[in-house]
């Protein structure tokens, strides 16, 4: 999956904006930000990089995938789900049909399949947020994977900061998102479809 046309989650989102969005991102030729919005975007991965490292309390015995090469990350997903003693895979890679996705915690649910938690820094899951998760949904099911349930891990409101340290089971909720990933993932292949043609249109 070394395309450099291949499509991730955020150029899949662009798409659904339109075609000449995807087309900049599929190139890196988006106008440059500006410095303030830079620094936003900056401020909030970092915010979901910790979200992450805290949810790891939800999921202490996960295996990482932390190979930077797409290719072998991929690999290295593919021998985690083989092997039935890892419960839960954090950063899996999975590529199917030029596209490519990574999920913050796959969780093996005994024989029935995997199930994918996607951390998110918000109180709920937006349209966008969902669209997204139906595109990494898409993608793992798509590389033979067995996907029976999905939820988005939230920020939990009722949440109230004391003196002690955050319990990632009080900072933290899952949230089912199964129903809505599928019925958004029901035309998602027609979609792809639409985004390779584009993509090879261009070329």
């Amino acid at each position: 999956m070394s395309d450099e046309l291949a499509i991730d989650p955020g150029r899949y989102l662009a798409g659904l904006q339109c075609e000449r969005r995807l087309w900049l991102a599929s190139r890196s030729a988006e106008p440059r930000a500006s410095a303030a919005s830079a620094a936003e975007r900056e401020a909030w991965a970092r915010t979901r990089r910790e979200l992450r490292e805290i949810a790891f309390g939800l999921f202490p015995d996960a295996r990482r995938v932390a190979e930077p090469d797409e290719d072998r990350a991929v690999a290295r997903t593919r021998e985690l789900l083989a092997d039935s003693s890892v419960r839960v895979i954090a950063g899996a890679v999975f590529a199917a049909g030029g596209a490519i996705a990574r999920i913050d915690f796959v969780e093996r649910l005994g024989a029935r399949g995997f199930g994918l938690r996607q951390v998110r820094a918000a109180l709920r899951p937006s349209e966008a947020a969902l669209d997204e998760l139906a595109f990494r949904y898409h993608v793992a099911r798509s590389s033979g994977v067995e996907v029976v349930s999905v939820e988005v891990v939230l920020l939990d409101a009722d949440c109230v900061r004391g003196r002690g340290a955050l319990e990632p089971g009080s900072l933290l909720r899952r949230v089912d998102a199964t129903g809505q990933v599928r019925f958004l993932a029901g035309d998602l292949e027609t979609r792809l479809e639409q985004q390779r043609s584009i993509l090879a249109r261009e070329r």
